[in-house]
């Protein structure tokens, strides 16, 4: 025996294979101990902005009265943080949260898989035995009859996920989000409904399981609408209501170092953004007075116009990209001013028709883009002419020189 164990220890690889063991064994339980007890502590800032506290004790109020309902506002707005700030100083001993990045899975079979093991998860940490191990999983034929045995005694006992969640001492909340990003009708359609169908069905007491929906209302409208469905009528099935994050105000800046320099270069913008409708409308009429008759085109950019203003009023009150641009002019090495950084990630984002290097850009500066319509006889714009339009009364006042000054410190810096 001895001579055995002294062969055992002094083999290398063995006490290697042992090693092995242990870490692989040990490191992951010491990483969920990690989670379970410092849960988003190293990945979220400590404050929230000061115009949405309020929207907390909304919150707070739908978990207590709705089962399921949504969050919604533009991408880049703060859902995912609001709701994860919402958890991280709620009551410990009244959530259990499972926040799920939809765009984040190729396939809703393997985001089906993610909220099954999170909350089998859950059932672990409060003891309670469940005895399926997979609640999204359907009687089918398998290659062997010992398989297929297996699958209708599990599918059999299915009905225990509904007691489990009655023996729970806390709610669970299961949050969706990005729901948007997946940009495909038939996966959000399909993913929506097996949830419904498969899970939220067999629960009986609503008040242990909440379902919280987060995603950007303008794009999913868009989505459905390429099919002619409306996404308010469809979505209603499932969410009862809606709390609306909006962009953050004035009174959110003064928590960012950054506050007063932000400020003032939106002030600018805002008061270059002084081309309203009647305003524009005199313009085209004096710079082209043998085509007043022209309505159509003419009403055709003034919709462009209003519809990009509206965008650009909605970018600079949105927390992401305001970060974006502080963190592009950090890393500028030719230190370009915020101005133009604002007015850069604003092209860049918004009008995207548009190729600050192409040569449609140059003539903006060589001929007045609404003279194009005396001289060539236009009775159509493209997307293209009508974004640089835009860009031009927009974002420098029709100021040809303005523009082409932008330019030319874009090149220099290299960013274009």
């Amino acid at each position: 025996f001895y001579a055995v164990i002294s062969l055992f220890l002094n083999n290398q690889m063995f006490i290697f294979f042992i090693f092995l063991l242990l870490f692989s064994v040990m490191f992951p339980m010491l990483l969920n101990y990690i989670n379970e007890k410092y849960p988003l502590e190293n990945n979220l800032k400590e404050s929230l902005y000061s115009s949405r506290e309020n929207k907390i004790k909304v919150l707070h109020q739908f978990l207590n009265v709705y089962n399921e309902f949504s969050i919604t506002g533009e991408w880049g707005v703060g859902k995912s943080f609001f709701l994860k700030y919402f958890f991280k100083n709620s009551d410990k001993n009244k959530y259990e949260e499972i926040i799920i990045d939809i765009s984040s899975y190729s396939t809703n079979d393997k985001i089906l898989k993610k909220i099954d093991s999170e909350i089998n998860r859950i059932f672990k940490k409060y003891h309670i035995f469940r005895f399926s191990p997979s609640i999204f999983k359907e009687i089918s034929l398998q290659n062997s009859f010992i398989e297929t045995f297996k699958s209708v005694i599990q599918f059999s006992m299915s009905d225990n996920l509904n007691s489990c969640i009655e023996s729970l001492p806390v709610t669970i909340v299961l949050c969706l989000d990005n729901i948007e990003r997946i940009n495909d009708l038939n996966r959000i359609t399909l993913l929506l409904s097996g949830i419904d169908e498969q899970l939220i069905h067999k629960i009986s007491d609503r008040k242990k399981f909440k379902v919280i929906y987060l995603y950007d209302k303008k794009y999913m409208e868009k989505i459905f609408s390429k099919e002619s469905i409306s996404f308010n009528s469809y979505i209603s099935k499932y969410s009862e209501s809606e709390i609306q994050i909006y962009g953050i105000e004035d009174e959110d800046f003064k928590q960012n170092e950054n506050y007063s320099e932000f400020i003032n270069v939106r002030n600018i913008i805002n008061k270059e953004i002084e081309v309203r409708s009647g305003d524009f409308e005199k313009r085209w009429d004096m710079q082209n007075e043998k085509l007043v008759d022209n309505k159509a085109l003419k009403d055709k950019v003034l919709i462009g116009i209003d519809n990009y203003m509206k965008q650009i009023e909605e970018k600079l009150k949105n927390p992401r990209f305001i970060e974006q641009c502080f963190k592009f002019k950090k890393n500028d090495e030719q230190k370009l001013t915020i101005e133009n950084i604002i007015k850069y990630k604003i092209i860049l984002d918004i009008f995207q028709n548009v190729n600050l290097t192409n040569k449609s850009v140059t003539e903006i500066f060589e001929l007045n883009l609404l003279k194009k319509i005396e001289m060539r006889g236009l009775t159509d714009f493209s997307t293209e002419t009508i974004e640089l339009i835009t860009i031009q009364f927009i974002l420098f006042n029709n100021n040809n020189e303005s523009f082409k000054v932008f330019i030319n410190e874009l090149k220099e810096s290299g960013v274009i």
